[in-house]
């Protein structure tokens, strides 16, 4: 791999921060951004994908092997956030909302907003949405929120509706308005958080592969290689011992 082929990988690596993954309301209470389990299991699935590059980096075994070693990390990799069932793909998020916001909201979505071409077919898509909503919309006060499920396709059309949303004045449905912005900034930031995480994970994939021929080599200032390998005990070799043993004898003739 070129130089310059690595410096562009380095480039495309993005470090997100860990999110806040939980919301106080009014009332005191910690509502999630996401559930316990599809966050342990998010982490979990990171940091396996993660363990298997930095235990299984050879470049000195046969084509066949490299294949199978690639294949097996390729099965963990679909099961998170393959295109096809990868459960990243469907994990739901919370919007967390107090009444009086779920109220302008809902109300907002089926009777309120005014819909053209570009965005009819967002609030049709949102239609299952609204209407699970609608079904579940006992709040114990004013100032006790409730989480509401999105996914994250949800959260994109609603962002999008919203959007080309104007109100008028400074009220308390302008209030109600700004305040499901920002949940739905929250969510979105938590969603944004792990896609980010995968995508760097799948840019070091690719890299890692390509590690695996000779010639190939990470270098330690990659962002790619301190995701892999970072500062612990094991560090890869990037230089056969096919090739070794050819240079000590080269270095004999000489």
């Amino acid at each position: 791999m070129s130089q310059q082929s690595q410096q562009n990988q380095m480039k495309e690596i993005v470090i997100v921060e860990k999110p806040e993954l939980q919301f106080i309301d009014l009332n005191e209470n910690k509502l999630r951004l996401i559930s316990e389990e599809d966050e342990n299991y998010l982490e979990q699935k990171a940091s396996e994908l993660i363990t298997y590059m930095r235990n299984n980096h050879d470049q000195s075994i046969s084509s066949k092997e490299k294949d199978n070693v690639y294949l097996e990390l390729q099965k963990i990799w679909n099961e998170v956030s393959g295109r096809d069932g990868g459960r990243l793909n469907t994990i739901n998020f919370f919007l967390i909302l107090h009444r009086p916001e779920y109220n302008y909201f809902v109300n907002l979505l089926k009777n309120k907003m005014e819909y053209d071409v570009d965005t009819i077919f967002f609030a049709i898509e949102l239609e299952k949405m609204i209407t699970e909503m609608s079904q579940d919309n006992k709040f114990t006060t004013d100032f006790d929120a409730k989480q509401f499920d999105m996914t994250p396709v949800d959260v994109h059309y609603v962002y999008q509706l919203l959007s080309k949303h104007t109100v008028k004045g400074l009220n308390k449905d302008s209030i109600a308005f700004a305040e499901i912005i920002k949940r739905i900034a929250i969510a979105s930031k938590v969603f944004n958080y792990y896609k980010e995480t995968f995508n760097n994970i799948a840019k070091a994939i690719q890299l890692w592969v390509a590690s695996l021929e000779e010639g190939v080599s990470i270098q330690k200032e990659d962002p790619i290689y301190k995701l892999i390998w970072g500062e612990g005990d094991i560090v890869p070799s990037f230089t056969s011992k096919k090739v070794e043993e050819e240079s000590e004898e080269v270095v004999v003739e000489e």
